[in-house]
């Protein structure tokens, strides 16, 4: 039975069934098989076609497979339906098989199914037109690059070239249609056609006016085909031409029909969108999709009495006005191509001439005019449109989003949006092929044939008839029949359902998203509002400023006319004295806190700090560049003045000062721990000595971006989870500007030279708020790391390494551990980071640690026995602090004003003694006084108020001891302080100073000197890094040298290859991901997450991090040119060290 089948001239219902089953499993050799035994050389129905069938439900590949081995053509039209391949493609939805099918060369779009219809005419979906768009796109600029080709050729020598015959055979393709000839190249702005007659390739022309070009419609420089030659032959021949292809369609007063993609003008919220519109006798509708065609249209225009208004400005768009009533009807019309728009217009053109000479009535226009009018939904009302649409709202890029429907916002990411219509399919031919079967079965049975009928009101199969005998042949057959017919009844029940609820979760979606709409116009204009009122509220303050100015300088003229120079002659002689006392009492700190001391101006510039001054508060609101992220350091109020001195002569002293505290600190009588001999001394951190002082890139030149069009769609989202283009970062990895924390390392090299531990816990303090100021105008985000990305830092003149890993990925977490004579740093970037429609919100929830060495006698006695020793100095001891970070924001970037922010309150605890520091970092206010203010206090163990805190955190931070006051009582900009960390002789009347912000010179995206040096790349030290640090990232580098697109590809690869990674994770094929260097645990003090570094202990005999063990003994052997490898992942692939620039 089986092999008469096989044996049958077409496919039979056998056969279908077994190429479903071998397309379901992507067999080749099965269906190379069944394939080979069909009789191809007929007609076949939709369901036995193999190429059909595998366009129901193949995928791709195998459909190629099919073609390329059988030589099918594409084209080919099915027996019963008429239908194409690519109809079935386009019908079904299958968008990866129908761009495949139109990426053949001989694939006829134009082909008509026995219902009259195109391919294009079955689209039901923004996906489906959106692809029928893009490979027209690309036809047509196909088309455009051989007319340039050709035209260059035929100027030389003559017709008859290479590149003649090559735009012949494009112009004679299947796929090629009068809108794809209707492009104008570049150099000439001729058309195919009007190029074929300039140079008198006859062929050309003949193959132009063939596919429907009229050799005498002007185009929008008034010129025709004919126009363009003298030639009287040519004359002839187009006159000829035109009359054979146009005479029936003139001569007997037929408009011509039109059919295609435009987008139209909806209204002011929603902009253009893209819909069908279809031109049939005479009268001008629109549909939201092809599918809709034939039924009620949105809205229609009759072409008897229309005006066609070209736009002079954009050669996509154009208008139709129709004066056939009392109130006119204006459409905007824009197409996604200017041949596509020409074509339009010249054949809305013809349609207008012969319908307006009034022989023409026709059906489809009565058709039209009697929908009623609530059938025109979206179009413009008459009197809400001015003639004129403002440019902005008319801007291609200002609505490029709006072009479509705005369920396809939102949509991408719908779940098994490719494998839906496959199944769909699979099933639907699987129920038609197994009835079919059953049918060749009941028949060879002699099973009599009894059509199922589901009997109204009846939802079950019906029992099979009493007259067939039990469990005989021809019963079992019925009874099977009837299942199948029932099953695929339910199934196309499920399929209706399921598509009315894909239809009414789209059309929520499309309310949800013009109810955003509306919420961006008045989050637009609230701020917009807010703007205007912050601009009063300056002129305002500035007249008060002004007012209150010239009052104290009348009554303090005479109290701050001068500075007695003895002051910080005296406070300079001090600090020095100072020093070398504390060496002697203290040598675990000494060449760190030499460093310290260098570090602060003799004389304090009152400019960078003073911030009395109201206008500078408010200078920040004066921008209006809402679209570019970058912030000019000179429009932030915070952002410490230039020097006098240029930028080379601030790096060249900056270069001597470093020398300088080179020489000091290697010099005799400096007491230095073999720890700090160490990092000063060895080879392997040589390099270090030479970072850079400038960035690769004078100036920051990157793309300019409107960062609310990213922003807009992720309202509420966290902030790692949104994907931003390069323009929006600065050339630092988060592992980078993490490693900022330490700038200001001098506060902790301070902090252990303090006998008092409320002093102690002030400099931490100090240190822990520090880092705050290298964010003044530091809009940019750095580049994510990838997970296992290291970054290390040393800094042999401040005596201290630093080595930091992302631990995590979701959620993102980087951890690091620094060490130095004096002290240990632990930290962790753990933050929830949201969009909030205003503001960026970073809500830190990590806990950072500080261990400073000090020695016995400081701790409490109770205390002592208790307290770990230091590593390289057992006679220090380690006190513990901890403390939490502030919430930072930055707003006013909608109103193009940027401004970053930190508020909240930073509590530093002392696990040993109990002392606690509070630092309140109040917001930002409409004055500028409350700017970037800090107010705190020190409590000892008791709860006793012994110290109280002041300043800014972009300036200075100052204490006084307390004496029953407040610290809202203080100045915050007091410039007579002392500037001796171990000066115990401070009253309570005299300010201590704890640290002050060094002067910043202007860099390309607002980086500090500090920061500046971290992607430095100095000779000899590339040989001694990891795979993994953040140095060797390629789109880093290239970011840093001004190569913005390359970086951004380069950004994506890495994320990609990061994806990849994750998914072989996840499906077993990589074990699980393990931070190398450090292991999560639990702090016993503050019972927090803590990521503890992996210790060894070296070949001194002194505990230190693996890292740094590896480190030496990997790169000693890269330098003698030996093999050797990390024991880690190589995270950057094949990209690692792309474009490795110094």
């Amino acid at each position: 039975m089986v092999n008469g089948i096989e044996q049958s001239m077409g496919a039979s219902p056998l056969s279908s069934l077994q190429l479903l089953d071998s397309f379901r499993k992507n067999d080749l050799q099965t269906i190379q098989s069944i394939i080979g035994r069909l009789d191809l050389t007929h007609p076949l129905t939709q369901m036995e076609s193999p190429l059909h069938l595998a366009v129901l439900c193949a995928d791709p590949s195998v459909i190629e497979y099919i073609m390329r081995n059988w030589q099918m053509n594409a084209n080919a039209q099915a027996k019963d339906t008429g239908n194409t391949p690519l109809h079935l493609a386009v019908s079904t939805n299958r968008v990866d098989v129908a761009s495949f099918l139109m990426a053949q060369a001989l694939v006829n779009e134009m082909v008509l199914n026995k219902d009259g219809k195109t391919p294009v005419q079955l689209v039901k979906s923004i996906e489906m037109a959106d692809l029928f768009e893009h490979h027209r796109s690309e036809l047509r600029n196909k088309v455009v690059c051989q007319l340039e080709a050709y035209e260059a050729k035929a100027a030389t020598s003559g017709p008859g070239s290479a590149e003649e015959q090559t735009l012949l055979e494009t112009v004679s393709s299947p796929q090629i249609t009068p809108i794809h000839l209707e492009v104008m190249s570049t150099k000439s702005n001729l058309n195919v056609l009007q190029a074929a007659v300039k140079y008198k390739a006859t062929d050309l022309i003949k193959a132009c006016v063939g596919k429907g070009l009229d050799p005498y419609l002007k185009d929008c420089y008034g010129r025709s085909a004919n126009d363009m030659t003298t030639d009287k032959m040519i004359h002839a021949l187009l006159r000829q031409l035109a009359h054979a292809e146009a005479a029936s369609a003139i001569d007997s007063h037929q408009t011509p029909s039109y059919r295609g993609f435009l987008d139209k003008w909806t209204n002011y919220m929603h902009g253009f969108k893209m819909r069908w519109f279809v031109l049939s006798d005479g009268v001008l509708s629109y549909y939201r999709t092809p599918d809709d065609e034939g039924k009620q249209a949105r809205g229609f225009i009759n072409l008897n009495n229309i005006t066609i208004v070209p736009d002079r400005h954009d050669r996509n768009r154009f208008e139709i006005v129709s004066n056939s009533s009392k109130d006119s009807t204006r459409w905007y019309l824009r197409s996604r191509d200017p041949s596509e728009c020409i074509r339009w217009v010249q054949i809305l053109d013809k349609a207008h001439r012969l319908t307006a000479q009034g022989t023409v009535t026709t059906d489809a226009a009565q058709r039209a005019l009697r929908a009623p009018a609530t059938a025109v939904a979206d179009s413009t009302p008459r009197n809400d449109m001015s003639h004129e649409v403002p440019v902005d709202l008319m801007d291609d890029a200002a609505s490029e989003t709006g072009s479509v429907d705005e369920s396809s916002q939102g949509l991408h990411h719908i779940p098994h949006a490719r494998s839906y219509a496959k199944l769909n399919n699979n099933m639907t031919v699987s129920f038609d092929v197994s009835t079919r079967l059953l049918s060749q079965l009941e028949e060879e049975l002699n099973v009599p044939s009894q059509d199922f009928v589901t009997p109204s009101g009846q939802t079950g199969p019906q029992s099979a008839s009493t007259t067939e005998p039990a469990f005989s042949k021809s019963s079992v057959a019925l009874a099977l029949r009837r299942s199948l017919e029932y099953q695929s009844q339910l199934w196309q029940q499920y399929v209706k359902m399921a598509l009315e609820r894909e239809a009414f979760l789209r059309e929520e979606v499309e309310r949800l998203e013009r109810t955003r709409h509306l919420w961006e116009e008045q989050v637009t204009v609230l701020a917009r509002q807010h703007n205007e009122l912050e601009s009063h509220l300056h002129e305002l303050v500035s007249e008060n400023s002004q007012m209150r100015k010239g009052s104290r300088q009348t009554s303090q003229s005479q109290t701050v006319s001068e500075e007695p120079a003895s002051i910080n002659a005296e406070g300079d002689n001090k600090a020095s004295n100072a020093v070398s006392a504390a060496a002697g009492a203290a040598g675990a700190a000494v060449g760190a806190a030499s460093s310290f001391f260098s570090h602060f101006p003799k004389k304090h510039n009152t400019n960078a700090s003073s911030l009395d001054d109201d206008e500078e508060f408010f200078d920040s609101v004066e921008s209006d560049n809402t679209s570019d992220p970058k912030v000019d350091p000179s429009s932030e109020e915070s952002q410490a003045p230039a020097p006098s001195t240029d930028v080379s002569q601030e790096h060249k002293e900056q270069e001597h000062k470093q020398d300088g505290e080179q020489k000091r600190e290697d010099a005799p009588g400096n007491e230095v721990t073999p720890g700090a001999k160490r990092i000063y001394t060895l080879p392997e951190y040589k390099p270090y000595n030479h970072l850079r002082d400038r960035l690769p890139v004078r100036n920051d030149e990157r793309p300019s971006i409107s960062l609310w069009s990213i922003l807009k769609n992720n309202i509420g989202k966290d902030l790692t989870k949104i994907s931003f283009p390069v323009a929006f970062n600065e050339p630092t990895s988060m592992l980078q500007r993490m490693s900022e924390d330490l700038e200001f390392s001098e506060c902790l090299d301070a902090a252990a030279l303090q006998s008092d531990s409320t002093r102690r816990i002030m400099f931490v303090a100090a240190f822990a708020m520090s880092n705050y100021s290298s964010t003044i105008g530091r809009i940019a985000k750095p580049f994510n790391p990838m997970l296992g990305e290291t970054f290390e830092y040393v800094r042999p003149d401040r005596g201290y390494r630093y080595i930091s890993e992302q631990v995590s990925h979701h959620p993102p977490i980087s951890a690091c551990f620094c060490e130095s004579p004096g002290w240990e740093y632990m930290g962790c970037v753990d933050a929830k980071s949201k969009f909030l429609g205003r503001m960026f919100e970073i809500r830190p929830t990590g806990v950072a640690h500080a261990k400073v060495k000090i020695r016995p006698e400081w701790a409490p006695e109770s205390k002592r026995g208790m307290m770990p020793h230091a590593a390289e100095n057992e006679s220090l001891l380690l006190e513990h602090y901890s403390w939490n970070k502030v919430t930072t924001s930055v707003s006013g970037f909608i109103t193009g004003s940027p401004t970053i922010d930190h508020y909240g309150d930073m509590t530093v605890v002392n696990h040993v003694t109990g002392d606690v520091c509070k630092l309140t970092f109040k917001p930002r206010g409409w004055r500028s006084t409350n700017a970037f203010e800090i107010q705190g206090e020190v409590l000892d163990a008791q709860g006793n108020k012994v110290w109280l805190i002041t300043g800014r955190w972009n300036s200075q931070l100052i204490a006084k001891r307390s004496s029953g006051g407040e610290s809202g009582d203080l100045n915050p900009d007091e410039k007579h302080v002392s500037a001796d960390p171990t000066d115990s002789s401070v009253s309570e009347s005299k300010y201590l100073l704890l640290w002050r912000n060094s002067q910043k010179v202007p860099t390309p995206f607002n980086l500090t000197p500090f920061a500046v040096t971290l992607n430095s790349r100095p000779e000899g030290l590339m040989e001694w890094l990891p795979p993994t640090d953040c140095r060797r990232r390629p789109d880093l580098t290239a970011f840093e040298n001004g190569k913005f697109e390359q970086a951004d590809q380069l950004k994506v690869q890495l994320e990609e290859l990061q994806r990849s990674k994750r998914r072989m994770r996840e499906e077993g094929k990589l074990p699980p991901h393990k931070p190398r260097w450090f292991s999560k645990t639990t702090d016993p003090d503050t019972k927090e997450a803590f990521w503890k570094p992996h210790m060894s202990t070296d070949e001194d005999g002194v505990e230190t991090m693996e890292y740094w063990i590896e480190r030496t003994k990997i790169g000693t052997k890269h330098v003698q040119h030996q093999e050797a490898d990390w024991d880690t992942d190589h995270i950057f692939g094949d990209l690692e060290g792309k474009n490795n620039e110094k």
